[in-house]
């Protein structure tokens, strides 16, 4: 109990720095909870879009970081489609070199910067305007084969344009046509098809079976037998460099946070620990001699009548005297002390076995008799040789 007591601070101490930050990461992480994620049964995931194309034969392999989803694109076969949640949160380098790395693209609400590194041949209508939360079915009212196999689909969200002119880095050949009213814009280049569904909530659980967003989704996604689908990671907002790591992009107050929180906790821990160096003794404020505790216990053992208690601790304190005389261990059995005992004294076992393991005496009497052959059997023994205690 003592060593418990000594212990729990620092074990609780340690069970909260390992427990608390894994059940901060099971209460706050993506899987199965995050808007447009793959994997997520809510109203805004997008599980339900994901199963169909899996039973349509179309592979969705979910990622977080840019790394996992460039490896993906480089392991696809014949190309992947590329889906990008909250584009804008990526740096735009890096988003447009997974883009050149994929086969077909599809942002979903993204901004001008995404637009910008990925699809310049669109940019939005008004990119001061929030999000349009007008989301009634709206006509393809486009030429794009896609949408006007949907017919309609749910409008809103951000406004798409065609940019006035071909700005530099566009692809040649590019054709971008805006449907749905602006929500839903598609460009074909020669090497790949870039879609951008400015009201993502064309794929999510909750519209997916409303209107024609099913038939626009899976045209979409489902062109290429495999599709990666990015959960775009602040992690990844700046530029890919070998010497920036995750700790770099922290606040400069976490480092000093962090060392004052760790010697906050090495010195809980040496405060509940064990006391380094020499007991310091201290003055007892009452002194009580031997004599007077064994006095007032037996008081206590006489008042109560309690024979069977005093003869047991009569027999207990004969047996450790006894023990140690024959060279015993402590803890002996009391049996193998009366045996030794017997032999020493040149007495018979079973007298020296009733003295030292009888019955609790009956009267007073008796246990006086009890304490008085008790003492005559100790300076009867001689001290064995070493031979005959091995």
């Amino acid at each position: 109990m003592s060593r418990w007591r000594r212990l729990r601070v620092p074990l609780l101490l340690a069970a909260l720095l390992v427990v608390v930050p894994a059940v901060a990461v099971l209460l706050t992480g993506v899987r199965g909870s995050g808007a447009l994620d793959p994997a997520s049964p809510e109203p805004g995931g997008s599980r339900a879009l994901a199963q169909v194309l899996d039973d349509s034969g179309v592979d969705v392999a979910r990622v977080e970081r840019v790394a996992a989803a460039g490896d993906a694109l480089d392991g696809a076969a014949g190309g992947a489609t590329l889906v990008v949640t909250a584009p804008d949160v990526l740096d735009p380098g890096r988003l447009a070199d997974l883009a050149d790395r994929a086969g077909d693209v599809v942002l979903l609400a993204p901004g001008d910067p995404a637009l910008e590194a990925v699809v310049p041949a669109l940019r939005l209508a008004d990119p001061e305007a929030p999000p349009s939360d007008d989301d009634d079915a709206v006509a393809a009212g486009c030429s794009d084969p896609d949408a006007r196999a949907a017919g309609t689909a749910p409008g809103g969200g951000l406004a798409l344009e065609a940019a006035d002119d071909a700005p530099d880095g566009a692809p040649a050949g590019a054709t971008a046509q805006v449907c749905f009213d602006g929500s839903y814009a598609v460009v074909r280049t020669p090497e790949r098809t870039v879609r951008v569904l400015g009201q993502p909530a064309v794929v999510t659980n909750e519209r997916l079976d409303e209107d024609g967003a099913a038939a626009l989704a899976l045209r979409s996604l489902g062109a290429r037998p495999q599709v990666v689908w990015l959960m775009a990671s602040p992690l990844d907002a700046v530029a890919a460099d070998p010497g920036v790591s995750p700790a770099d992009l922290l606040p400069p107050w976490v480092a000093p946070v962090a060392a004052q929180l760790v010697l906050a906790a090495v010195a809980a821990m040496l405060w509940r620990a064990r006391r380094l160096g020499r007991l310091v003794p201290e003055p007892l404020p009452v002194v009580v001699r031997s004599t007077e505790t064994a006095h007032g216990r037996a008081a206590l053992y006489r008042a109560a009548g309690d024979r069977a208690a005093s003869a047991s601790a009569l027999r207990a304190a004969a047996r450790w005297r006894l023990a140690s005389r024959l060279g015993l261990p402590p803890g002996a059995p009391a049996a193998q002390v009366a045996a030794l005992a017997a032999r020493a004294a040149g007495r018979p076992q079973a007298e020296v076995e009733a003295l030292l393991l009888g019955p609790a005496p009956a009267d007073d009497r008796a246990l006086v008799a009890l304490a008085s052959a008790l003492d005559d059997l100790d300076p009867t023994l001689a001290r064995p040789s070493p031979r005959s205690t091995s």
